[in-house]
């Protein structure tokens, strides 16, 4: 899958390798948005709700795409109800940087906490 992009604040290209994803690794998706394991987790479980268009920050994704986000939200947790059963949860939304491909993409991070 070809990276999409778009011009970012400098007019350098907006890529993102969440967006080169294989849909076999997806845990849940819609229109707008899907959902993914992180390769990295901070705990067992931790999984980066990511939204389909490349924006920059959280706050530069529409409103449909933040709204979009909520239902996998509640999905990853039930998923992770099931198979991790942890004490509880933390959500927030999170702006991803890599600096070498300069890009941001917003999640939404749901990780079992306990």
């Amino acid at each position: 899958m070809a990276s999409r992009s778009r011009l970012g604040w400098s007019g350098v290209p907006l890529t993102s390798v969440f967006l080169e994803i294989p849909e076999s690794r997806w845990v849940g998706s819609n229109d707008l948005a899907f959902g993914i394991r992180d390769n990295y987790p901070v705990t067992e479980g931790h999984t980066l709700v990511i939204t389909r268009r490349v924006v920059l920050t959280w706050f530069d994704a529409r409103d449909d795409e933040q709204m979009a986000a909520l239902p996998l939200i509640d999905q990853v947790k039930g998923d992770l109800d099931r198979e991790l059963a942890p004490d509880g949860y933390t959500s927030s939304p999170t702006d991803f940087a890599h600096a070498s491909a300069a890009f941001t993409v917003p999640a939404a991070t749901t990780r079992p906490s306990g």
